[in-house]
């Protein structure tokens, strides 16, 4: 490996550390997010935008970042968030699952980051 190499490897190694410390803000945004459209039983359109948003996130960069299965637990939310979205359906029959999604999300992040 050249010296250049080894630096970019040193830099990714960085970006994928930052990101890992950064993840359980960014789950800690989701439970927030649950627990507001949890409030409101599943009836506000604003919150399940807004975990729809925060899983689309989480699905892209936790894959970037060499985290497979938080990426792919993230995409099982973001296709129910976007389902509901799409047929412009509120949550509220979808709770339990969501709230399960949600859970099978933290921890996958737990068995990946230790």
């Amino acid at each position: 490996m050249t010296g250049a190499d080894e630096d970019l490897q040193t830099k990714l190694k960085t970006l994928q550390d930052t990101y890992r410390d950064k993840l359980d803000a960014r789950l800690d945004e989701v439970d927030t997010a649950l627990n507001s459209l949890r409030a409101s039983d599943g009836s506000t359109v604003e919150d399940l935008d807004t975990l729809l948003a925060l899983a689309h996130k989480l699905t892209g960069s936790a894959g970037t970042f060499g985290l497979p299965a938080v990426s792919d637990a993230a995409e099982k939310l973001e296709t129910l968030c976007a389902s509901l979205v799409d047929e412009g359906k509120d949550a509220s029959a979808e709770m339990e699952r969501i709230t399960r999604l949600v859970n099978d999300l933290r921890k996958a992040a737990e068995k990946e980051t230790g």
